[in-house]
């Protein structure tokens, strides 16, 4: 009866073994397979895993590093480009340099994206209007030669005048 314990306690740790090397050659499961075993005993030595610690504690610093001299260089790289831009534009918009920098606080002011349109509105924004024509005035200067002269003979005329503009605009109602 003990042979019969013993060779199932036996085919127990065999079935067990069997899923342990079926874990440790699966790529997916062999981490976690790996990070169970030392975390049971961290005193485990396991080579995949404190390889890997030591290999990131090494480069860390070194990849930190390298991220900060590429956020300088690409920060760099963009002030140059914007610079570049900017006196392309100055030179297309025909601009000096205080100009140029009023027409960019200008479109920050004003929201406007466009450095021509801003140019543009600028300008315009600068620049004395014209007066506009108003409408025709239907008053006419009397003739004040003869006003000097005989004063109650040009205010017959005048009276005139008016009394024979109300003749016609009647006639022309049809009164």
């Amino acid at each position: 009866m003990a042979d019969d314990k013993l060779d199932a306690a036996t085919l127990e740790a065999l079935d067990k073994a069997k899923i342990l090397d079926q874990l440790y050659d699966n790529k997916t499961t062999r981490p976690t397979l790996l990070q169970g075993i030392k975390t049971i005993r961290p005193e485990a030595r396991i080579p995949e895993i404190e390889t890997a610690e030591h290999v990131l504690a090494a480069i860390t610093p070194h990849v930190k590093e390298i991220g900060e001299t590429k956020a300088e260089f690409l920060k760099e790289r963009d002030e140059f480009r914007a610079e570049r831009q900017r006196e392309k534009a100055k030179k297309e918009l025909n601009l000096t340099d205080e100009e140029f920098i009023e027409v960019e606080k200008h479109a920050k002011e004003k929201s406007i994206g466009d450095l021509t349109a801003a140019t543009e509105h600028y300008r315009m924004t600068r620049e004395v209007a014209e007066p506009r024509g108003g409408p025709e005035t239907t008053f006419h200067a009397p003739n004040l030669k003869g006003l000097w002269e005989n004063p109650t003979q040009f205010a017959r005329e005048e009276a005139r005048k008016v009394q024979h503009e109300h003749e016609i605009a009647r006639r022309q109602r049809g009164r």
